[in-house]
């Protein structure tokens, strides 16, 4: 069984909004957190483990207060091709101090899936005969964690996000 662990900084993104007549500056910082467990015949089964540690910088004299974290995780059904939200979440309300950093996690997802793959089958010949090799297919099944997507939220109003693809923040507005 093979593990893999990743980390990667993905994001870091400025954004300026005004709330309450007092202009926020916080940036956005997202790392993403993986790793992949290979099992069965060629390896086609896999199970991914995903985390994100999400940081919000204040780059302003001035605290923030009232700030929440959205995250969802998006996969892709290896039958269908359709993709979907797999899990999705909100930090608890925090504060970002002046010129300083809040970080917050999001939940852990785990997702399995299968690769289309083929099988060597192996009969019993009848008789005093070989035995018969055959190969078999194997369909793709289950969900791959395709994506994610992070908005932070002051007073209600998004003042920060983040897409690993594009077409998630078109998903996302469409779910409203």
């Amino acid at each position: 069984m093979k593990h893999l662990l990743l980390t990667a900084i993905i994001a870091l993104l400025p954004a300026l909004a005004v709330a309450d007549g007092q202009q926020v500056s916080l940036r956005l910082e997202v790392r993403q957190q993986s790793s992949v467990e290979n099992k069965g015949p060629q390896n086609a089964t896999k199970t991914q483990h995903r985390q994100l540690e999400i940081s919000v910088s204040n780059i302003s004299r001035d605290p923030v207060e009232k700030v929440q974290v959205n995250w969802w995780f998006f996969s892709r059904n290896m039958k269908s091709g359709d993709e979907s939200v797999l899990k999705k979440g909100v930090s608890k309300p925090f504060a970002v101090p002046a010129l300083g950093k809040t970080t917050v996690s999001s939940d852990k997802v785990t997702s399995t899936y299968e690769e289309r793959h083929t099988e060597t089958v192996k009969s019993k010949g009848k008789g005093k005969g070989k035995p018969k090799t055959t190969v078999k297919n194997v369909p793709a099944s289950g969900n791959k964690i395709s994506g994610y997507a992070v908005k932070v939220v002051h007073d209600g109003e998004v003042v920060s996000e983040y897409y690993s693809a594009p077409s998630y923040k078109q998903r996302l507005a469409q779910a409203k």
